[in-house]
């Protein structure tokens, strides 16, 4: 099998890197080893321009609001010192099933001509070939890594791991759930800085279930650590493990550059993610598109890239002083009742 490209992984940033490449008349060839797109532990949102790239992408009218969207504009925020509901005038989120995008964005490669290998698993990489454990080989003149923050990709090119921020995340039934759980009119957060260090707890209610999960720094906990400080949160849920669909995964925030000769990396792989949030969907899209562009157009060195790689790094710095940070997240419902500060802290979202 031949190639121009091969991509590893079809996640948002495998996705879009691939779209970008075939609607330029390149020949790609897109691996991912699970049988469904988006089967990756997420909390389901999308920020404001996440959501509108999606939608240009697919095709979708933004204004009258995709039913496989829920628009978010409420947010309540826990702390160890009470609880708040911001509330704005336009979402800061959209709450959607990741499969239903990714799936029809996996439908529209093919039929723009990118061939899509599902349920195929990437074994090795050489100069100039991928190899899949079935045996297949791949000659192409470009490999992408979109393959997620334990890229297998990364660790061939010898690259540190990137997976620097740890998840947990339970999907329990509405019919679980009580109101006193989850208020099924807005999301939720809790910052506990005893639990989860400069991380944070979540719930995010759907139609049918809720996402409810919590992120640590890999920096301040083990697995362990972390498995200990969910459960312990859940029981004061009122939940425990059996409660539902038990969920890990990690996030890549550790960023060591995206290109080596004619490898790229993309998405989580590169560790463009916030360690802030763990939100990386945006910064995924947008690394694919401009490593298509990089591939297509000799001599371009993508700037939003690197300016990705930064981003909320200095505030995570300053959230990870057990003093400055223990102290602004006990107080955290507190000081977001001042509207100028529940400005500036919504916007990390966009």
């Amino acid at each position: 099998m031949k190639c121009d490209v091969c991509i590893i992984g079809a996640g948002p940033a495998g996705l879009f890197c691939a779209l970008r490449l075939v609607q330029a008349g390149a020949a790609v060839v897109l691996v991912e080893k699970s049988q469904i797109a988006g089967t990756k532990s997420c909390g389901g949102g999308l920020t404001p321009r996440a959501f509108q790239l999606v939608c240009d992408e697919l095709g979708l009218n933004v204004e009258s609001m995709p039913v496989q969207f829920e628009p978010q504009r409420r947010l309540q925020v826990c702390s160890e010192y009470g609880r708040t509901t911001i509330e704005q005038l336009v979402p800061y989120m959209y709450v959607g099933d990741k499969r239903w995008w990714l799936t029809r964005l996996s439908r529209r490669l093919q039929e723009q001509g990118g061939r899509v290998l599902m349920g195929r698993r990437c074994r090795d990489i050489a100069e100039g070939e991928v190899r899949l454990t079935d045996g297949t080989q791949i000659a192409t003149d470009y490999i992408v890594a979109a393959d997620g923050p334990r890229s297998l990709i990364r660790k061939k090119l010898h690259l540190p791991n990137g997976a620097s921020v740890m998840a947990r995340q339970i999907v329990v039934s509405r019919s679980v759930l009580t109101a006193d759980i989850v208020d099924w009119k807005q999301p939720a957060v809790w910052f506990d800085y005893n639990r989860f260090g400069a991380g944070y707890a979540w719930s995010f209610p759907f139609q049918d279930d809720a996402r409810i999960g919590c992120c640590v720094p890999r920096m301040t906990h083990s697995n362990q650590q972390l498995n200990r400080a969910f459960f312990d949160w859940l029981r004061t849920l009122n939940l425990s493990a059996e409660s539902g669909k038990l969920e890990s995964g990690s996030i890549g925030c550790e960023y060591v550059g995206h290109r080596l000769g004619r490898i790229f990396l993309v998405g989580d792989a590169a560790g463009l993610a916030s360690p802030v949030t763990g939100e990386g969907i945006f910064q995924a899209m947008v690394s694919g598109e401009e490593v298509a562009r990089e591939i297509l157009t000799p001599g371009y060195y993508s700037t939003p890239i690197a300016e990705l790689s930064m981003r909320h790094h200095r505030v995570f710095n300053l959230l990870t002083n057990a003093y400055l940070g223990g102290a602004l997240y006990q107080c955290s419902a507190q000081l977001l009742r001042v509207p100028s500060v529940a400005r500036k802290a919504m916007a990390i979202f966009s």
